[in-house]
């Protein structure tokens, strides 16, 4: 039952490579433009997470994690 499952899917999926369904597209400059906007954007929002994920500056005095921590200090005692 199982492999009849896998041989099915198998098949499927080699119907769908073997079938171009997906018009080829132009290479044009706002091809390039709009490749090159959602690069940079991705790689600013990954180095932007992993450095206020590393140091995320958080030193204001009525910061909400400063609230929570108070409060929770508090219900300890």
């Amino acid at each position: 039952m199982i492999s009849l499952i896998l041989q099915n899917i198998l098949s499927i999926g080699l119907f769908i490579l073997q079938h171009e369904t997906m018009q080829p597209v132009e290479k044009d400059f706002w091809f390039y433009f709009v490749y090159v906007a959602s690069t940079l954007i991705v790689l600013a929002v990954i180095i932007l997470t992993v450095k206020y994920l590393i140091n995320p500056k958080e030193e204001s005095k009525n910061h909400i994690k400063r609230i929570i921590l108070e409060d929770e200090g508090e219900n300890q005692n």
